[in-house]
């Protein structure tokens, strides 16, 4: 019968397949039963601690200023693009109400 030789194919390939995934005892105690599950920090004093806080702040601070002044100059921008846009700019409201109040 034909098919039979990629049927042997698929079956070998399957086996293969099977023998490079390894068993699968070592996950029975956790997925990484050699792993350390224990971190180790540094011991910093409360001076250090303090030293580092006060950084983190005066970073916070200049990051906040820099998004304000960003901020504002962006609106500064738009609003004079949006002046010298529409400074000329007018409706001529005549046309509209002679249409609906026409004198007879």
């Amino acid at each position: 019968m034909g098919g039979e030789g990629s049927i042997m194919q698929m079956i070998n390939s399957l086996k293969n397949n099977k023998a490079m995934r390894g068993s699968k005892e070592p996950l029975r105690d956790g997925y990484f039963p050699k792993s350390k599950t224990e971190l180790d920090f540094v011991k910093k004093s409360d001076e250090e601690l303090q030293e580092i806080r006060q950084k983190i702040r005066l970073k916070t601070k200049a990051e906040q200023r820099k998004v304000i002044i960003i901020s504002v100059v962006m609106c500064v921008i738009v609003l004079i693009t949006f002046y010298f846009l529409f400074r000329n700019f007018s409706v001529n409201t005549d046309l509209f109400f002679h249409q609906y109040h026409r004198k007879n």
